[in-house]
């Protein structure tokens, strides 16, 4: 589940047949300040007897759906465990961070028994603090092969070159999708997934190359005949590649790589909270509403989330993204029972967050 979340696919786009990035890889490993080191070998470390149980739990609760667990909980695994040895701080972020936090996966069952994904792409916010571009692409090739050794998953890259004409023609539509100055890495993995076809069904291509390449203003004669021409030439060719790119569902996989310090320490993980993804511990926040303001940045200015002024206003399904499921007494009872049993289980959750914040605001 570019744009922050969404950029990705202007990758799509430019990139041609799978391939590395013909870079040699070099062990890169950065300390966290001592107290986040603890963090992440005391807290985030659990037998995999417990996280099966929780969970089997959170399947049976239709908190998520087990052929999902099954077909991105090997990835997923490799996402956490790799970083966590390099030390280096992961989040699940924007959306998928938001899936976490409500249900602890990024899909859920409906009563009549249907997968729902709530993400086109699985984010992940990675804090490589004072590390060069070449040590993040070189961590990234890093990465894919313990992804490859760990799981016999294939993967390849798809972020290209020429993403930084792309940025230089449209300087103020890129800083608006991404605020917070990442690098992304979009890499696809060749494992289908209920991710992948979220992808393929969605709406996404057509909306995210319209906000990064507006409609040619109106201009009148051959000019402006030609640039319009050139515009749906642009839009077609665009979603031809990513139905091709998808036509199998692959999972995509973004990584938003933070190269330099972020300011806020609310970007820093907790000393008490961690977060449960598909079956593997994360870290999480010290501020939760940076997910909300990383997520607002993926979407177009007028879109309805951009009127959301906390979390908590997207803590169960209210129709204010496409992605999400659609709003129903069934769907907020969920919620409910996927937070509590989150809470119970010593999880970070919106239940938990969005009670404390209510009680502080009385």
């Amino acid at each position: 589940m570019m744009s922050s979340r969404s950029v990705m696919v202007i990758m799509l786009l430019l990139a041609h047949a799978p391939g590395g990035l013909g870079l040699v890889l070099h062990p890169h490993k950065q300390s966290l300040p001592h107290l986040a080191q603890q963090f992440l070998h005391e807290q985030l470390t659990e037998s995999s007897a417990q996280l099966s149980t929780v969970t089997q739990e959170l399947v049976n609760l239709k908190c998520e759906d087990k052929k999902m667990m099954d077909d991105i909980g090997p990835l997923v695994g490799s996402v956490a465990n790799f970083f966590k040895k390099k030390q280096i701080t992961a989040y699940p972020w924007a959306l998928t961070g938001l899936a976490a936090s409500r249900y602890g996966g990024v899909s859920v069952m409906s009563s009549q028994e249907n997968q729902i994904a709530l993400d086109h792409d699985l984010d992940f916010l990675i804090q490589m603090q004072e590390a060069t571009l070449d040590d993040a692409k070189t961590m990234v090739l890093d990465w894919q092969q313990h992804l490859l050794n760990s799981t016999g998953l294939e993967s390849y890259d798809v972020t290209h070159d020429t993403v930084n004409e792309f940025e230089r023609k449209n300087q103020e539509g890129w800083a608006k999708i991404n605020n917070l100055g990442v690098h992304h890495f979009w890499i696809i993995v060749k494992q289908s997934s209920g991710v992948g076809h979220a992808m393929k069904e969605s709406t996404f291509p057509t909306d995210f190359f319209k906000k990064v390449m507006p409609q040619p203003h109106k201009i009148h004669g051959f000019r402006g005949l030609s640039e319009n021409i050139q515009h749906r030439n642009g839009l077609r060719r665009f979603k031809a590649n990513i139905d091709a790119a998808f036509k199998d569902e692959w999972t995509m996989v973004d990584l938003w790589i933070k190269l330099e310090p972020l300011d806020y320490q609310g970007y820093q993980p907790s000393a008490t909270k961690r977060m449960l993804f598909v079956g593997h511990t994360f870290p999480f926040p010290q501020d939760p509403e940076v997910i909300h303001q990383d997520l607002k940045a993926t979407y177009v200015d007028n879109h309805k989330i951009q009127a959301t002024k906390s979390l908590c206003e997207l803590r169960e399904p209210r129709g204010l993204f496409e992605e999400d499921v659609t709003p129903s007494i069934e769907m907020s009872q969920l919620v409910d029972t996927c937070t509590k049993f989150l809470d119970k289980q010593g999880y970070a959750s919106l239940g938990q967050y969005c009670r404390a914040q209510s009680s502080s605001n009385v």
